[in-house]
């Protein structure tokens, strides 16, 4: 993957004079994959997450970062 743990979102602080990284690409890119699959349950009462979801989130932001490289 090219640079997965790069800032998504760098901000530069001219107060202190440097960058705040905040989340990097793949957790934002997971994030919103966890994000929009939440989103697909909108309409139930209880909504199980569990670690295979959470891990097919990041593996959805792997993927996406793997097609952008090419």
């Amino acid at each position: 993957m090219k640079n997965p743990d790069n800032p998504a979102y760098p901000v530069y602080d001219p107060e202190v004079m440097n960058w705040h990284r905040g989340l990097t690409k793949r957790e934002y890119f997971a994030a919103m994959a966890m994000q929009g699959y939440l989103a697909s349950y909108a309409n139930k009462v209880h909504i199980i997450f569990n670690e295979a979801d959470v891990k097919r989130c990041v593996e959805y932001a792997d993927n996406l970062l793997k097609q952008l490289e090419s």
